[in-house]
């Protein structure tokens, strides 16, 4: 009768090792795959970010914020992952829509590159911690951060099927599958409001990786108000004013004493009902 917590215990160190190892493996393909891409994130606004990039400048750029959004919800697993669920979540998210949209528009050599990483994404939510209860809700859920994200999720959306249709004119961004990596931003970025909103363990760590994804997408318009796929000077600040109200909120949402508007027990709703 002793023997099975000892061997639940066991299985439980291999999972976990192995649940590390996976997310090692992760962080060093995304080092050795994508690290010239990550350097553009800043080299990009440079005069030689500009010889190199283009006419795709904004769109490899956006590509660098959408990879380094991935590492970072991956990298963080490494410590107290448990207390990290929501990130994990992130991270399962971003490289489900990235691979289904990168397999649906995309040219095979990328298909090639992004397939290893949707598969150790998968095994490592298999493998984490917190088993099933990755997918557990928080008790609470923030209904300003859940407003914020529906907000937004409507000018996302046509942006996303604006940009999904362009995918099919066949001109120099099309061929690079370019137009689908920007529906990728779109959905990536409502998937990540959505997780910070329902305040699963780690939320506020998604809730800076959103507001930092957002206003980097944000930055770009603005800055290539030309570039194919920006959505101009003024949707852009309202995109980098939107990420700073989000961040500001789920801050704001931590304080005890703050309304229901920030924190709302899920079955606040049921006994509504």
């Amino acid at each position: 009768m002793s023997e099975a917590p000892t061997a639940e215990t066991t299985l439980g160190r291999v999972r976990s090792y192995a649940f590390y190892l996976v997310v090692l493996a992760i962080l060093a393909m995304g080092v050795v795959f994508t690290g010239e891409l990550l350097t553009l994130l800043v080299v990009g606004f440079t005069g030689d970010g500009a010889a190199a990039l283009g006419i795709h400048r904004l769109h490899v750029m956006a590509i660098a914020a959408t990879v380094g959004t991935f590492l970072a919800a991956v990298a963080v697993q490494l410590y107290k992952p448990r207390q990290r669920r929501a990130a994990m979540l992130a991270a399962l998210g971003l490289i489900v829509i990235v691979s289904v949209i990168t397999i649906t528009t995309g040219p095979p050599e990328i298909v090639q590159e992004v397939i290893p990483f949707l598969a150790l994404g998968i095994l490592a939510a298999i493998l984490h911690p917190s088993g099933r209860n990755l997918y557990r809700l928080g008790e609470e859920y923030s209904p300003l951060l859940l407003g914020l994200t529906v907000a937004a999720a409507i000018p996302l959306l046509a942006y996303a099927v604006s940009q999904f249709t362009l995918q099919g004119i066949g001109d120099q961004h099309a061929m690079f599958g370019h137009y689908g990596d920007m529906v990728s931003v779109s959905l990536g970025l409502i998937l990540l409001g959505a997780i910070a909103s329902a305040r699963i363990a780690g939320w506020r760590i998604v809730a800076w990786l959103t507001g930092l994804f957002a206003a980097y997408f944000g930055v770009l318009s603005v800055v290539f108000p030309a570039q194919t796929s920006s959505v101009g000077t003024m949707w852009g600040a309202a995109v980098v004013v939107w990420a700073v109200v989000f961040v500001a909120v789920a801050e704001y949402s931590r304080v005890a004493s703050s309304s229901s508007l920030f924190h709302r027990p899920w079955s606040a709703g049921r006994r509504g009902a």
